[in-house]
């Protein structure tokens, strides 16, 4: 799985913003409550209060602007 990378947040509105793959427990968070058949191309955000997702070439890839709770 790929490393912690620089990349645009949507939430946060800036570039370079530190984002990390989801762990299993936030994949399968997802995949519960958003309907995502596979999870593992997804990136968190994890500027403090963030904890948006995306997608490596979608900044937004959802209709709705929501967070990922910390379900560890």
């Amino acid at each position: 799985m790929p490393e912690s990378k620089p990349m645009h947040c949507h939430t946060c509105k800036g570039k370079d913003r530190p984002h990390r793959p989801l762990n299993k427990a936030e994949r399968e968070w997802l995949k519960k409550t958003r309907g995502q058949k596979n999870a593992d191309g997804y990136f968190l955000c994890t500027e403090e209060g963030c904890r948006h997702p995306r997608t490596t070439f979608k900044k937004n890839p959802f209709a709705d602007e929501f967070r990922i709770p910390d379900v560890d």
